[in-house]
């Protein structure tokens, strides 16, 4: 595999990122995207994160709920990642965080 360091892009190498916006999800992306066909999930849309300058349109998966096992199995059928790396969380101050059922869901 080839490094960074000597600009070599892993193009071929496609990694899926779920939760792209979250504090490790972003950072993830932001790294990763030089490097590989970095793909994002996001539970709104790409103009929700645009302004913010560290996605790109074709590198965002948006409207994603992930509590949606279908919807998340055809994503990952759909994007065909070689690594999927799973940054999502619940933020203990979110209502979600204080829902059992949400915490052990699968």
């Amino acid at each position: 595999m080839g490094k960074q360091s000597n600009g070599m892009r892993l193009s071929n190498v496609r990694v899926l990122i779920l939760g792209a916006t979250g504090m490790l999800g972003h950072k993830l992306y932001q790294v990763l995207n030089p490097i590989f066909d970095v793909k994002g999930t996001i539970r709104g849309h790409y103009s929700d994160v645009e302004r913010y300058g560290i996605f790109h349109e074709a590198g965002i998966v948006p409207e994603l709920d992930v509590s949606d096992v279908s919807h998340l199995k055809e994503v990952i059928e759909r994007v065909n990642p070689n690594v999927v790396v799973n940054c999502i969380g619940i933020v203990k101050q979110t209502s979600e965080a204080q829902n059992r059922f949400l915490m052990y869901k699968t």
